[in-house]
């Protein structure tokens, strides 16, 4: 329960933002207003890790989503890891012995609550996918030690399903 109380604080501060943005302007709102609002939400992001980390993690897993169960392909691996787990979940038996069985197993556990092959393949690449910019920013932060830069290079690294397509 400890862990939660600073996403309660999160979100009262941004509670707090949007009710003082909301009070600013009342009526049509200007090019002005407007860019006040979202400079406030930007500050707002740049100051609270925590809000920066959950949008960062919101904005991943709206994109990669998309990507993942809107469009491409299922490459080679995928289908040997998709084949692996559904025979190892319908036999018992573990048939790529080259390959880890970690993504095996997690692969074979979406199959198993009933999820069909390729989305229980998709789901994996999905979960997998979600640590990545926070990767992308830590190492950026390591080697550069710039935080636009960090951010930058977080950035970019959800929106890389989009740029490769």
């Amino acid at each position: 329960m400890p862990l939660l109380f600073p996403l309660f604080d999160f979100f009262e501060k941004l509670q707090y933002i949007i009710a003082s943005v909301n009070s600013e302007t009342r009526g049509p709102m200007d090019r002005s207003a407007m860019q006040t609002k979202v400079q406030k939400i930007f500050n707002f992001l740049k100051t609270d890790p925590l809000a920066g980390g959950t949008v960062l993690l919101l904005l991943t897993a709206a994109v990669h989503g998309l990507a993942l169960f809107w469009g491409g392909i299922l490459e080679r691996d995928s289908v040997t890891y998709i084949t692996a787990a559904v025979r190892w979940a319908d036999t018992g038996e573990y048939i790529v012995p080259h390959f880890p069985p970690l993504p095996c197993f997690i692969i074979k556990s979406f199959y198993q609550m009933g999820l069909p092959p390729e989305v229980a393949g998709r789901a994996f690449s999905f979960l997998c996918s979600l640590p990545l910019p926070f990767v992308a920013y830590s190492f950026a932060m390591k080697a550069a030690g710039s935080r636009p830069l960090a951010r930058y290079g977080a950035f970019m690294t959800v929106f890389h399903p989009l740029l490769l397509s």
